[in-house]
């Protein structure tokens, strides 16, 4: 699940700018969501936003060491299952647009799945 080689930028043109967590109050109800905001550059000035969390056993957490732990703990209850889920959006002007747009799809999301964050 978290790796030396796995990087939500990959490894290429895109370098890492900014890693923060943030808890968006989305929907009707202001429903708490937190995720880990990643601000991503080209040396060339394109920018975009990253949403990140992870889901271990059905716990979604966006610290890498916390998902970690809780993974080797699950694991050892004999329930291994784990996942990342990563929105990106292309920033504009600037990146208030694209936070828009993840905070939208994240809305429909929660109305459509029923889970919460």
């Amino acid at each position: 699940l978290i790796g030396y080689e796995n990087r939500v930028e990959g490894i290429g043109s895109w370098s890492r700018v900014t890693s923060v967590s943030r808890t968006l109050n989305l929907g009707p109800e202001g429903q708490a969501w937190t995720v880990l905001e990643i601000s991503m550059r080209t040396p060339l000035g394109d920018e975009r936003i990253a949403y990140l969390w992870y889901d271990v056993g059905g716990e979604l957490v966006v610290g890498a060491l916390h998902a970690k732990l809780l993974f080797g703990i699950n694991l050892l209850r004999g329930r291994p299952d784990a996942g990342v889920t990563i929105l990106s959006a292309r920033c504009g002007r600037d990146c208030d647009s694209a936070r828009v747009v993840l905070n939208d799809w994240l809305e429909f999301y929660i109305q459509m799945t029923g889970v919460s964050g």
